[in-house]
């Protein structure tokens, strides 16, 4: 057996504390000058601790981003890739197994992309300033308000789409959504994240929760280009950390080789510093034959086990979160469509407080008939954060109001759109009853069930020969329903903004055509085939063209589609400034169908031509206002004269045309109007006694009085 040396213990007046392994006692002269001891304890790894483990390091919270700045420090990037902590093991299982790593597409989407949402974070900070920034401890420090403490931002609905949003984070790993300039690179290594709005969240995420996603043992590995032989675990001096390897080398040894590095018990304790080869082994065999083995002596060998083991963190059920009362299911779910008044106020602030006080008002109303309803909210990944609710919080502001709608857009003069996704236990059918129409129409308001019952939508394309003002969109609506082109294809009809590509503004407007966004290409090939150039009946009987939406990018958009899709949109343009519109109150029920008769108003009115031209329509549009209260008439602008003559006597017309059933389709006023007319097919609207000199017929002359 190899002799020993006694160690010095000339340094320290107190005797070094002894692991209960030998081998934590062997090492080099250099490390022994760092493992001094004081009344604290050991302190053996405590300079490589203060290097490595950065996770607690303070920063500033907010800093401006220059070039060059890594995420969290260089330092970060340096260590080994922290696991999930009791953090994460802490969220309820459900709601980690409910979501899902972010990938690139999800980095560019609108309105919940990961932009927008680390810019929401940045926002909650108040963070001003150019290049200014919420650092990866900033964003730290908010997901600890934000799962640890009870503050406003915490309760908030952009407090839940915060967590969610750090929750998806820590499951990503960086190189799915980092890219390029998204890294600091020096000499062709890679140091770490370029520090920016979305850089520091992913690196705030990571040091909060860990690394659910992690595969390799460290950054230097995990950063390191494919194809380059990474760096092999060594137990100098991480092993410090790695302790699951530390244990499987130390048993593989043990198990090997009962007189490989055995716990020697023997008369003398000296010992000296192993040789760099070899460290109580045997001598390798040489050409004249074995080495002569060790002489024997008290040895005993066994797997040394270092680390403790436990039993796998279990949550109790008992102890997790009680299902809250507002998460309960619901019966049925729907998606709502709300048209608000024409907003008054001129500041943001005023719109702001009108058209909350309209929400809460018609919520309000909808809570009569179904007091559990609940507000779902709309934005993507905010799935389980708490709903508007009855006798609750209402949202203060717009932006709190708008994570629970596809959109708000407010602006004076102009009625807001918006759309709901609701839970109740009751029927909503009562929406169409006449009292709740009438409470709405009192109003000035739209609410009903939306006919497209999905949550994500798709423009199809758009209806060139559409009016901005004559047309109900409803009715077209229903209209198209019942064709068998469209059986299974539920359709929304909205007046916008005609857009070729993302962005533009071409200042025209036509009723759009959205559906279910799977169904756009079927729906796509069916409106095509409705309202093709052979078809000889359209839709409530306007001729009307389909053109497709080229800003889908789902398509394939050819050269020729693109030139005609454009062309189509002069026309559009031509087509509004050729034709006019005028307006009747006289009407009670344009779509009722009289059997005698054998048709609607509408038809008959659709039908009827030109006196002046014999060949064209008198009327190119025919349809009701939103509310019902007057119908709208469209006609070609040489026309006008005609029919501006023709609309106050078009009972009169009718009647003589189709009989006395034809009033049956109009109001009182209409009666009290013509009474005293008749209709001539030869000189137009007679009146009564016409033969007769009337008084204000008479020729005036002028009286001259004297006095």
């Amino acid at each position: 057996m190899t002799k020993r040396s006694t160690r010095s213990d000339s340094t320290t007046d107190k005797e070094p504390a002894r692991s209960p392994n030998r081998r934590a006692q062997k090492h080099s002269k250099a490390d022994s000058s760092d493992a001094t001891t004081d009344s604290s304890g050991p302190k053996i790894v405590e300079k490589h601790m203060s290097g490595l483990n950065l996770l607690d390091k303070p920063n500033a919270p907010t800093a401006e981003a220059k070039h060059g700045d890594v995420c969290g420090g260089r330092l970060l990037w340096s260590n080994l890739v922290a696991p999930s902590n009791s953090k994460w093991l802490n969220i309820d299982k459900q709601i980690r197994d409910s979501l899902a790593p972010y990938n690139m597409f999800d980095k560019f989407k609108e309105g919940d992309g990961l932009h927008d949402l680390a810019s929401l974070g940045k926002n909650s900070r108040r963070v001003t300033g150019k290049g200014q920034v919420l650092t990866a401890e900033g964003w730290r420090l908010l997901f600890q308000e934000l799962y640890q403490e009870s503050s406003d931002l915490a309760k908030s609905p952009k407090g839940g789409k915060l967590r969610i949003f750090g929750l998806r984070l820590a499951m990503t790993s960086p190189k799915i959504i980092f890219e390029g300039a998204d890294w600091v690179k020096q000499e062709g290594e890679t140091l770490g994240l370029q520090s920016g709005l979305l850089t520091d969240a992913w690196t705030g995420a990571y040091i909060y929760f860990g690394a659910y996603w992690k595969q390799e043992d460290s950054f230097q590995d995990y950063l390191a280009p494919p194809g380059k032989t990474k760096a092999k675990p060594s137990l100098k001096p991480h092993s410090f950390f790695d302790a699951g390897q530390a244990m499987k080398d130390t048993q593989e040894k043990a198990a090997h080789n009962v007189s490989e590095d055995p716990i020697e018990l023997s008369d003398d304790d000296d010992m000296e510093e192993p040789t760099a080869k070899t460290a109580d082994k045997e001598s390798p065999p040489t050409a004249k034959g074995p080495a002569t083995p060790a002489t024997p002596g008290k040895k005993f060998a066994f797997a040394l086990q270092l680390y403790i083991r436990k039993e796998r963190n279990q949550i109790d059920p008992q102890l997790q979160q009680k299902k809250k009362k507002w998460n309960e299911s619901r019966k049925f779910s729907s998606f709502l469509k709300i048209r608000t008044a024409k907003l008054k106020s001129d500041d943001r602030l005023g719109q702001e407080e009108e058209f909350l006080t309209v929400m809460q008002e018609t919520l309000t109303k909808l809570w009569t008939l179904d007091p559990k309803l609940v507000i779902f909210p709309w934005k993507k990944g905010m799935e389980g954060s708490k709903p508007i609710q009855k006798g609750k919080a209402f949202p203060s502001n717009r932006d709190a109001f708008a994570d629970f709608t596809e959109k708000v857009f407010l602006k004076r003069g102009e009625n807001v759109w918006i759309r709901l996704h609701v839970g109740h236990n009751k029927q909503i059918t009562a929406l169409k009853d006449d009292r709740m129409l009438d409470h709405f129409r009192q109003k000035d308001m739209l609410v009903y069930k939306d006919n497209l019952q999905v949550k994500t939508t798709a423009k199809a394309g758009w209806l060139l020969g559409s009016h901005p003002t004559v047309l109900n969109a409803r009715d077209l609506e229903d209209s198209i329903a019942l064709l068998p082109e469209m059986s299974g294809l539920p359709v929304e009809i909205r007046m916008e903004w005609i857009s070729l590509d993302k962005g533009d503004k071409l200042k025209i407007k036509a009723a759009h055509i959205l559906c279910a966004w799977e169904s756009t290409l079927v729906c796509r090939r069916a409106l095509n085939k409705i309202y093709g150039k052979k078809m000889g009946e359209y839709p409530l009987g306007r001729n009307m063209r389909f053109v497709p939406n080229i800003a889908d990018k789902r398509f394939i958009t050819t050269e020729a589609t693109r030139k005609k899709v454009e062309m189509s949109v002069k026309k559009q343009r031509l087509w509004i400034t050729h034709v006019s519109s005028a307006v009747s109150y006289i009407i009670s029920d344009l779509d009722y169908y009289d059997s005698t008769i054998g048709k609607t108003l509408r038809q008959a009115l659709m039908q009827m031509r030109s006196k002046r031209s014999p060949d064209r329509n008198l009327f190119v549009a025919v349809d009701t206002s939103w509310n019902g209260s007057f119908v709208s008439f469209l006609f070609k602008k040489d026309l006008e004269a005609e029919v501006n003559g023709i609309l106050p006597a078009l009972p009169l017309v009718l009647q003589h045309k189709m009989g006395a059933q034809v009033w049956n389709w109009f109001n009182e006023e209409a009666r009290t109007n013509t009474a005293g007319y008749w209709w001539c097919p030869k000189k137009g609207v007679k009146a009564v006694g016409d033969d007769d000199d009337d008084s204000w017929g008479d020729n005036f002359k002028v009286r001259h009085f004297t006095t």
